[in-house]
């Protein structure tokens, strides 16, 4: 609550209270998992480098007792804290950000893999490779089909919208059309949303937009239809 109301310092305080309880009474089960708000914690207290040597710490820990269901997190929040030294390291947060995704995607955990691909995503951005943030993260935020009024996916929903303001033209692909579906021979696309358009000439053709790299696109990466009637 106090890391909430901004009170970083007092919020380290309590929390390390907590962890070096749980310690001295030999408790270990998701202790990795408190050292993450923690870990924010000193970093909004102006102590980044005791925040990397926590989550230095869990991470050799989930490693070798196998508790990796918050290994994404850890991850994925060393990734952050890498971009914001004093000389921040691009390469080193790219690589958590997809140790990260990569650790989520092998345990099916969605919400995390999100958390760090929104991450990556940024990063790429700030890069001016807004194709590839999109296509990154495009995917993973189709995959949900409910609580879209959670902070996570209001920040990729967002993100996704200014990525897609900010591609240049060559960024757009337009599917050939004709009088049954556009098809690709990309192995694994197997989303596609239905819609019909007017060609130039009048005639409604219907047809399957299907990406091969995000497995979804929308209308507006659809640079033009041509169907003679």
């Amino acid at each position: 609550m106090q890391l909430m109301r901004g009170e970083a310092r007092a919020a380290v305080t309590l929390m390390r209270q907590g962890l070096d309880a749980r310690r001295a009474n030999g408790v270990t089960l998701f202790n990795a998992n408190f050292a993450i708000p923690l870990a924010e914690a000193l970093e909004k207290d102006d102590k980044s480098g005791e925040a990397l040597a926590l989550l230095d710490e869990q991470i050799v820990f989930v490693e070798e007792t196998g508790e990796l269901w918050c290994a994404a997190g850890l991850h994925r929040l060393r990734g952050e804290l890498l971009l914001k030294g004093t000389v921040p390291d691009f390469v080193r947060a790219q690589a958590e950000f997809l140790k990260a995704i990569d650790i989520a995607r092998g345990q099916s955990a969605k919400l995390w893999e999100l958390r760090a691909a929104v991450s990556l995503a940024r990063l790429w951005r700030d890069q001016d490779r807004n194709s590839d943030a999109h296509h990154l993260l495009s995917p993973i935020y189709a995959w949900f089909t409910e609580g879209f009024d959670c902070a996570d996916l209001k920040a990729a929903k967002l993100l996704l919208h200014e990525l897609s303001v900010s591609r240049s033209p060559s960024d757009l692909r337009a599917p050939v059309c004709d009088n049954a579906a556009v098809t690709t021979e990309t192995a694994g696309c197997a989303r596609g949303r239905l819609g019909t358009a007017n060609s130039e000439h009048g005639s409604a053709v219907t047809v399957l937009f299907i990406s091969p790299l995000t497995h979804d696109i929308s209308l507006s990466d659809v640079a033009c239809f041509h169907h003679p009637a």
